[in-house]
């Protein structure tokens, strides 16, 4: 029987397992928890794994502040082949017996961390004409993925193991970069061919892998728990970076009709809390003044 549909507010930081599409994730947790509202904060793709937040009502305003974020990988390479999806989904396109040595993959990595330029997979969702690269990919068309090059930041490269043709590494990077394309840029820079074949999200925003639960975690949590609110995160966790205003009760009454009647220092974006410390919105302090970015109603919770 459906579940009364429930007004939770919230994040949840959950570790989706390789073999579903963050939809169907999304799918999973809906049907344990009713939400009114759901979102996630980046997709995962199938073969993927790991960290991937769920934004519950309210929070979804905020997910904008998590997909721009910075985040971590670890991936494994298998060395040997290389395929046109960059994992092990796709078909082989090109071979090498060449498996570079510990020392010379560390060596090649230097050559990857600061800002560089990749050209994303075809086998991606960037938009051609209003078509995704992926589904003009499968349908035989040439995709030239070079007029879609972007600069994007490896903060850190590292290598955790390597052993006969498999390689375990770990990538922070900025919004925007493409593992697999990492992955097989490496190994053709070493004059050899490689595939993804494990890809690990371990860190997006304050979401970390250590703290991640399954979807049979939540479901087992669900169960037990008389209010599924307990469940979730707070709604601003993903906006620590934005200075704080704490508004009157009557300033707080004011915003509420639209009315913006306080002063901010510096200019750029604010929290706005109530003196309950209850977020009401976030606001951009611009040289024309001040302009509502988002407001929140957060006592429409089920208790």
């Amino acid at each position: 029987m459906q579940g009364k549909k429930q007004n939770i507010h919230g994040f949840l930081n959950l570790y989706k397992e390789p073999g579903i599409s963050s939809n169907q994730a999304l799918g999973q947790i809906k049907r344990i928890l009713h939400p009114k509202k759901i979102g996630h904060g980046g997709t995962l793709d199938v073969m993927a794994e790991g960290v991937l937040p769920v934004a519950f009502g309210e929070a979804t305003k905020t997910l904008q502040f998590l997909l721009d974020s910075d985040k971590e990988y670890e991936f494994e390479l298998t060395w040997g082949f290389e395929t046109d999806t960059f994992d092990l989904e796709g078909e082989v396109t090109a071979k090498s017996d060449i498996i570079p040595t510990k020392e010379d993959i560390e060596k090649a990595m230097l050559k990857f961390i600061g800002e560089i330029e990749q050209i994303p997979p075809v086998y991606s969702a960037l938009k051609f004409n209003g078509k995704n690269a992926y589904e003009l990919a499968r349908a035989g068309h040439d995709v030239d993925m070079t007029k879609k090059a972007r600069n994007v930041n490896i903060y850190n490269f590292e290598l955790l193991s390597h052993e006969d043709n498999k390689t375990f590494l770990r990538a922070a990077v900025s919004k925007g970069t493409y593992i697999r394309t990492l992955g097989i840029d490496l190994a053709r820079s070493l004059n050899s061919r490689a595939t993804v074949s494990k890809l690990i999200r371990t860190k997006t925003k304050k979401f970390d892998k250590k703290s991640a639960i399954c979807i049979k975690k939540l479901d087992e949590l669900a169960k037990n728990t008389h209010n599924s609110q307990d469940l979730l995160l707070n709604v601003d966790m993903v906006l620590d970076d934005i200075p704080v205003f704490i508004a009157s009760n009557s300033q707080a009454a004011d915003l509420k009709n639209g009315q913006i009647k306080f002063v901010l220092n510096d200019i750029g974006l604010y929290r706005i809390y109530n003196e309950d410390n209850i977020l009401l919105s976030i606001v951009d302090n611009t040289v024309d003044g001040i302009k509502i970015m988002r407001n929140f109603n957060l006592t429409d919770i089920d208790k």
